[in-house]
C-alpha cells in the first residue's frame, strides 16, 4: 500500500512524501518519492539540500526559471551538490523539473553513477 502523507494539505518533512506502508498501515516500509519545490531562486539550494538527506527511491526538485539556459545552470549547480555530498550513493535517483517562463517544463533525470565500475 502506498499513500501520500499530509492528507490535510500540510507539509510533512518535504513538500510531497510518498510512503509505502505495511498491509495494516501501521509501519512505513519504504519511501518511493520525496519532492521539494521552490519558486524563489534564492531558496532552491536550501530546499535541495533537504532532498540530499532523503533516503527515497526518487528525489524530485521543482523550481522556476526564465529560460532553458537558467534551467541548465541551476541544475548543474545542484548536480555539483550531489557530487560533493559524501553520503551520496551510486544509484541515487533525482529528477529536476524547471518551469520555464510560465510556458513549459525542462526535465532532467539523474542517477548517481557507480564510479568504481568506470575504472
Amino acid at each position: 500500500m502506498c499513500r501520500a502523507t499530509g492528507e490535510s494539505n500540510s507539509e510533512w518533512l518535504y513538500d510531497v512524501t510518498w510512503l509505502a506502508w505495511s498491509t495494516d498501515g501501521s509501519v512505513a516500509l519504504d519511501v518511493p518519492l520525496v519532492l521539494e519545490s521552490e519558486w524563489k531562486r534564492s531558496g532552491i539550494g536550501y530546499d535541495f539540500d533537504k532532498l540530499l538527506l532523503a533516503r527515497a527511491q526518487l528525489r524530485v526538485m521543482v523550481f522556476e526559471t526564465v529560460n532553458r539556459g537558467q534551467s541548465e545552470t541551476i541544475t548543474s549547480g545542484l548536480l555539483r551538490r550531489i557530487a560533493a555530498f559524501a553520503p551520496s550513493r551510486p544509484g541515487d535517483r533525482y529528477l529536476f523539473a524547471a518551469w520555464e517562463n510560465g510556458a513549459n517544463f525542462y526535465f532532467r533525470p539523474y542517477t548517481v553513477p557507480d564510479v568504481s565500475s568506470a575504472n
